[in-house]
């Protein structure tokens, strides 16, 4: 009976992955709003929680809230105006949500290059970044990474789309372009951001892990002292919990990178397409799991959040976490 009927057939498999990959995403978009609203609660309600390292993190968590308005437009944009008489409607939006998504990851970008950075002061110069890393100071610089990746983007994606030298977004018959040259400009700049993340942390990984290691095993010797020794682990806990959100999102990005490459020269089938972007949306959903899984302080204030402790209560669990692990 398909073999008859094929194109009826393709159209019902379409409908059921669009509906499967539906669903997912607004299982996905409830996970992100929860996971990362435990995040910023936790550096609302407690004042151990709000380190000047935990405030990158409380703004990536902001950032990622795109990621779940991005899908939900998504839906709503395809479910109800993708129709000739709602083309100027469904216009919006999708500029909208491109104008998202590219914000989404240039967010992403600036917080991971501000996070080396800061990681980079604490190992290799920790009397300048104690000195003069303050909680304002980093306050000042995520609301100046906000408003460059607001303009940066605003000049990449709302400016330029009617011209000869444009990139075409959509692969429906409603085309929407991108500025070709802001688009260079904009991938040269997260090359290089990408790049110097890497060497940076690159350095970190090497200060803190392997040039230890290393001292110990040409001396035979462990530190003697308790408050290095100390200090040198929290450095370590913060900077691996950061490497891992920074890891995390570039391995789910790079199935998205592969597919998008790969378009410009073949066609790529619409599933593969969702689902490639699907799972790069889905590192904003592994953010507040790294966190709970990998830092002790998340972990017993996501808790006490969950089980509506104060704050005299989150310093009692959270000692008792410590005094545990000594023993």
């Amino acid at each position: 009976m398909c073999n008859s009927l094929n194109s009826t057939c393709d159209y019902h498999a379409h409908k059921t992955y669009i509906l499967v990959f539906d669903i997912l995403r607004w299982i996905q978009a409830f996970f992100i709003v929860f996971g990362n609203s435990l995040v910023v609660a936790s550096g609302i309600k407690y004042k151990r929680m709000r380190r000047s390292s935990y405030y990158f993190l409380y703004s990536l968590s902001c950032s990622d809230y795109i990621v779940a308005i991005t899908n939900i437009t998504l839906f709503v944009n395809r479910t109800y105006f993708q129709h000739e008489k709602y083309f100027q409607i469904w216009l919006v939006l999708l500029h909208m949500n491109i104008f998202l998504n590219i914000l989404q990851s240039t967010l992403n970008l600036f917080h991971f290059t501000l996070m080396s950075m800061e990681r980079f002061l604490f190992v290799t110069a920790p009397f300048f970044a104690k000195t003069y890393l303050t909680k304002r100071t980093v306050i000042c610089l995520l609301i100046t990474a906000w408003l460059m990746g607001i303009i940066l983007v605003v000049t990449s994606t709302q400016l330029g789309y009617v011209g000869d030298k444009n990139i075409p977004l959509w692969s429906n018959e409603w085309t929407v372009y991108l500025n070709e040259e802001a688009f260079f400009a904009f991938s040269l700049i997260f090359v290089g951001l990408s790049l110097l993340t890497f060497v940076l942390y690159s350095t970190v990984a090497y200060k803190l892990v392997i040039k230890p290691k290393l001292r110990r095993n040409k001396t035979g010797t462990v530190q003697s002292s308790i408050t290095s020794t100390t200090a040198e682990q929290r450095q370590r806990k913060i900077t691996r919990v950061m490497a891992l959100v920074m890891g995390t999102y570039y391995l789910l990005y790079l199935p998205a990178f592969v597919e998008s490459q790969i378009a410009y020269d073949e066609y790529v089938k619409e599933h593969v397409e969702y689902a490639v972007f699907y799972l790069w949306f889905s590192n904003a959903m592994a953010n507040p799991l790294i966190y709970y899984s990998t830092n002790k302080d998340f972990h017993v204030a996501f808790k006490c959040l969950l089980k509506r402790k104060q704050e005299l209560d989150f310093e009692k669990e959270l000692t008792q976490q410590s005094v545990s692990v000594i023993n």
